[in-house]
């Protein structure tokens, strides 16, 4: 058996999430998601989906019966070697199909010409990856007041849906320290200016009894093996730097740095009594990060840093204190967005001593446009895993916003999930947590006014609730994969009948991918020089993003301002020639801009048979240049009780045939469009 590692196998480069709605919305602020003042009736999917839309929906709502819509989906119950249990989510007619049970089925002798007709996925449980740590979401203020408010009946089916074993199973959650945008309102445990030695901490921290605490315990009631990490938002005021015409509140921050100088060694104190109050009550934290988003001085509850003031208070004032009173406790860096991550994590590590006291390094989905929160600077999570030295990464927050989406729009939200987790386990993260366990129909409370999506949505009369469809995207994932489950190779190989429709926004990546004849790989060539994505109004572009620099992306093609230039077989911009990320020719790196090097062949590019093509593959791998992200996604698992679990994605509006093959085993899979599949066998 091979456990792969960062020696072992090619740096890659991960791509993007799937389909996104695409009205412009006015709604957003720098590196996060949207504050929201008010519901929109309704949002208007972009024309690229039209035809998806005609094909799914009628006129009628998605129905889901929440008294029924979880359901037992043992995966003990593989009965025999030769069986494989299939579980599908779908979306047709505008009706949500959650979590069927689908015929059994069979391992077989492979069919030659019918294989050969059919996507092809290879299963090879000798080949290891990282270890899973878990999912999860948030014990906010928010979801823990509409918790207490429910009946008990419901309380007891919201414990299943999210804990137990035949729901989400839950194993890893995000805890606030204080108030965050979805409290009630802002809050600290110490409003004492001065109080360095923290005597008048609130030991009971009696806010949190009202809501919080009660919530985990009874989520540690159904699974006592649920794991806790906390995050700060904003130290109390007092600790605060004021700035110009900012004075220090809970909400918003000096910027680039936030915490006042004076309050470090009062900071970490603070931070230290708040873990073992919770201690106290008999809840024990396994991680925390430093600071939730220490780029944005958000217009909530915020604390500014740079990575070396994050780095200097971790080394000289909390992770000492943290090691002598709770060594056990995995500290976290960084905590925001992916443009930033691999530079921020290199700089803390350049910091002297910083490296001893990071135990982990978690990330946000977020960008400052949510139509394409979870789909930019995704190579950033394969670059940080290189640079991570072993330790653990964890993708710590994700959600959809503006508000609670209905429809064809939640669907759309539930396939960014599904992506969005698919990406992060296959470039060697290790857990995903999701924001909100629960809101309300408006997307709160919230008491910034910055309402979003969740799981679950509590109704009006706080007496019900309804599951959105997000809530399978996560589960596909979550209930069938515990702690200490391993990724195992996975090798995909689509191959459609039909091209499906693109679906294209602009901002997507472009990544190297196997030949599937679907249309996000149809590339030309135009007399203007442009390198177009035929049949659509989508071309590729080296767009200056500043400190990123030049980001090749998908713009809409009259907005295209730099024309490449074709110099023989290397296509030049800004005197840089467009390249493969490290070189690689492993599916799905990204293409980026990079110093033209003489007869590199990751660096020369050939049209043929409707496709933009690379010197630098390998002739038994044809690979095209792929718009956002192949169709056709797949990520394999081996569980501790040696099941495997494969789960599929297929974004495309047409079918797909697929061939499975495991084990010198063969099974015929169809999986429907814009489906999402789980399959467990022995």
């Amino acid at each position: 058996m091979t456990r792969a590692t960062s020696a072992a196998h090619v740096r890659r480069t991960p791509y993007s999430t799937d389909m996104l709605p695409c009205k412009d919305l006015d709604y957003r602020t720098h590196q996060h998601k949207h504050i929201r003042h008010a519901i929109l009736a309704g949002l208007v999917v972009c024309t690229a989906f039209a035809s998806l839309l005609d094909m799914l929906q009628t006129e009628r709502e998605p129905s889901v019966d929440p008294s029924t819509s979880w359901r037992s989906l043992s995966v003990s119950d593989v009965s025999g070697s030769d069986e494989i249990l299939t579980y599908q989510t779908s979306f047709h007619y505008n009706t949500l199909e959650p979590m069927q049970s689908m015929p059994t089925i069979q391992w077989t002798q492979m069919d030659t010409s019918e294989a050969e007709q059919s996507s092809r996925i290879v299963v090879d449980p000798e080949v290891q990856y990282q270890e899973i740590l878990g999912f999860g979401g948030a014990f906010t203020e928010a979801a823990s007041v509409l918790y207490a408010n429910l009946p008990q009946e419901k309380k007891d089916e919201i414990l299943k849906l999210l804990f137990g074993e035949d729901g989400l199973h839950f194993h890893l959650n995000r805890v606030p320290i204080g108030s965050c945008d979805f409290s009630i309102s802002s809050y600290s445990f110490n409003n004492v200016s001065g109080d360095v030695e923290m005597k008048y901490f609130d030991t009971g921290v009696v806010r949190d009894t009202t809501s919080i605490i009660p919530f985990i315990k009874d989520a540690l009631s159904m699974n006592p093996s649920l794991q806790l990490f906390a995050s700060p938002w904003s130290p109390p005021p007092w600790m605060k730097l004021s700035q110009g015409s900012y004075i220090a509140d809970f909400n918003g921050s000096a910027i680039p740095n936030g915490l006042n100088p004076d309050y470090r060694s009062a900071w970490a104190n603070y931070l230290v009594a708040y873990i073992r109050a919770y201690a106290n009550k008999g809840i024990k934290f396994w991680g925390m990060t430093l600071q939730n988003e220490p780029l944005f001085a958000a217009p909530w509850e915020a604390c500014a840093y740079v990575a070396e003031t994050q780095a200097d208070f971790l080394v000289n004032y909390l992770g000492p204190l943290m090691r002598d009173n709770f060594p056990d406790l995995n500290l976290m860096i960084y905590d925001h967005n992916l443009d930033y991550l691999y530079d921020w994590v290199v700089r803390v590590f350049r910091f002297p001593g910083a490296k001893a006291f990071v135990n982990a390094i978690a990330a946000h989905w977020y960008t400052s446009d949510t139509k394409l929160d979870g789909a930019m600077y995704l190579d950033r999570l394969n670059d940080t895993y290189h640079a991570a030295d072993g330790r653990m990464l964890l993708f710590s927050e994700s959600c959809n916003c503006p508000g609670v989406a209905q429809g064809s729009e939640a669907w759309y939200r539930a396939h960014r999930y599904a992506h969005s987790i698919h990406t992060v386990l296959y470039y060697n993260w290790q857990g995903w947590v999701d924001w909100n366990l629960m809101l309300n129909e408006m997307g709160g409370p919230n008491h910034a006014g910055n309402f979003c999506d969740a799981p679950i949505i509590v109704l009006e009369d706080e007496n019900d609730y309804q599951i959105q469809p997000l809530y399978y995207a996560l589960k596909h994932y979550s209930q069938f994969l515990p702690p200490k489950s391993i990724r195992i190779k996975a090798i995909v190989q689509p191959q459609y009948k039909k091209p499906g429709l693109a679906q294209l926004i602009p901002g997507y990546s472009v990544v190297l991918n196997n030949c599937d004849e679907s249309s996000r790989q149809f590339v030309e060539r135009t007399t203007e020089n442009k390198l177009h994505i035929a049949g659509t109004d989508k071309c590729i572009e080296a767009l200056d993003r500043n400190e990123q620099g030049f980001q090749v992306e998908l713009v809409t093609c009259k907005e295209t301002k730099n024309p490449w230039t074709f110099d023989g077989d290397r296509i030049k911009a800004n005197n840089q020639c467009l390249s493969l990320n490290h070189g690689s020719i492993e599916n799905d790196v990204r293409l980026v801009m990079l110093h033209c090097e003489t007869d590199a062949s990751y660096q020369r590019w050939y049209f043929t048979n409707g496709n933009m093509r690379s010197f630098a593959s390998v002739p038994e791998q044809v690979q095209c240049v792929t718009a956002g992200w192949a169709f056709l996604r797949a990520t394999a698992f081996q569980r501790p009780d040696k099941k495997i679990v494969l789960v599929i994605i297929n974004a495309n509006t047409e079918e797909a045939t697929v061939a499975l093959q495991y084990q010198g085993k063969t099974a015929q899979l169809r999986v429907p469009a814009s489906a999402f599949q789980t399959l467990v066998w022995n």
